[in-house]
């Protein structure tokens, strides 16, 4: 449900109609399990491969995709009853980690290997006890374990992490989240190789983000 209106004249200038056209994200696992937080929300498992070439240009042919089905203007059902939105919205300011590490070995639990038993950590550059000037390298020390860079933000925050990925021949990022350290995966981002920029769809709520 959606009505764009100019805020000079107040003409309509875009909303939901039969001229619309629907198709599911391909690049969404829809058979996502709930994420157990009290919001209810997704998991979430986006394949950057699946994506619809030029689908947010201008000149797009969305032929081939499926007409909605029209409910009507409001107030209909679902939407009888609309009120103004009753809280602020997320603020637009970026938010940097205070502290980062990069995990080098560790020794987990096989069948709960969201919980974190032990680990070596150093700092990463860019922060001011590390003095080797140089990108770090996080590479694999032992055979049944996968190194992971882990973000420290300082604060409890809520919003749309984003991952800027320059140069890649594929693979797959799986994000962890935590107020504490006691860190859930939620989120896995496969790879379409090359630069690319991914968000989930759903804000999070964290202090810490693990990259694995």
């Amino acid at each position: 449900l959606l009505e764009l209106r100019a805020s000079r004249d107040g003409d309509v200038l875009l909303a939901t109609d039969d001229s619309w056209r629907v198709l599911h994200a391909p690049e969404w696992d829809q058979g996502s399990a709930v994420n157990c937080t009290l919001l209810g929300d997704f998991k979430e498992t986006y394949d950057s491969r699946l994506e619809v070439p030029g689908w947010r240009e201008p000149g797009f042919d969305d032929s081939a995709w499926t007409p909605p089905d029209v409910l009507g203007r409001p107030p209909v059902e679902p939407y009888s009853r609309l009120v103004e939105r009753e809280i602020p919205f997320l603020g637009g300011e970026t938010v940097t980690p205070a502290n980062v590490f990069w995990e080098s070995a560790s020794v987990t639990y096989a069948w709960r290997d969201d919980w974190e038993v032990y680990h070596e950590q150093r700092l990463v550059p860019g922060n001011p006890y590390d003095l080797s000037g140089r990108p770090i390298t996080v590479g694999k020390t032992h055979d049944d374990f996968s190194p992971s860079v882990l973000l420290d933000f300082g604060r409890i925050v809520s919003g749309y992490p984003e991952i800027s990925v320059k140069a890649s021949a594929g693979g797959v990022i799986d994000v962890l989240y935590g107020e504490a350290l006691h860190l859930t995966r939620v989120d896995r981002f496969i790879l379409k190789g090359g630069p690319q920029v991914l968000q989930p769809f759903n804000r999070r709520t964290f202090r810490y983000l693990r990259l694995l």
